[in-house]
């Protein structure tokens, strides 16, 4: 279950589609232009991540087979991504998600997985990232955007 949040821009998921069918080349410069975007969000999560947030996460707990602890801060780390999805259906086209299990129950504890006193001890770090950073992000989508509409126009014309 990746962790992740939004900002409205309509267009991006048909732009991008676009990019794709003219040239391949063009969705991975876009894709590229968004990373840049977000990249302060990503290094300022990535190393606000704490060594062990609990005692207990530095053992390893398996429930029904699936890993999730022990805690690994260097995997955390690298669970932090930006993903694009053109999916129909799909609520959002670019987000940053958490895809590390140890990493999306330190995001979001809640009373079943780690209890009310982690939570009140362990802010998290990707929603703050985004609220410090929010503007300069969705100025960058829109710039990047419109750097895909002006190339999608060329090709069309």
């Amino acid at each position: 279950m990746p962790v992740g949040m939004s900002t409205d821009i309509e267009g991006v998921a048909g732009a991008i589609k676009l990019l794709r069918k003219i040239e391949p080349e063009y969705r991975k410069e876009f894709n590229k232009g968004m990373r840049e975007v977000v990249a302060p969000v990503l290094s300022e999560v990535k190393a606000g991540y704490p060594a062990l947030p609990a005692s207990g996460m530095a053992r390893a707990w398996n429930p029904k087979g699936y890993a999730i602890f022990p805690w690994d801060r260097g995997k955390v780390a690298r669970g932090v991504k930006l993903k694009t999805s053109t999916r129909r259906g799909q609520s959002s086209v670019l987000y940053i998600s958490q895809g590390e299990p140890a990493g999306v129950l330190f995001e979001v504890p809640t009373a079943k997985t780690l209890g009310p006193l982690f939570r009140a001890s362990s802010p998290r770090l990707l929603w703050p990232a985004y609220e410090r950073h929010a503007g300069r992000i969705a100025q960058g989508v829109e710039d990047v955007l419109g750097v895909a509409v002006d190339r999608i126009n060329r090709e069309i014309q």
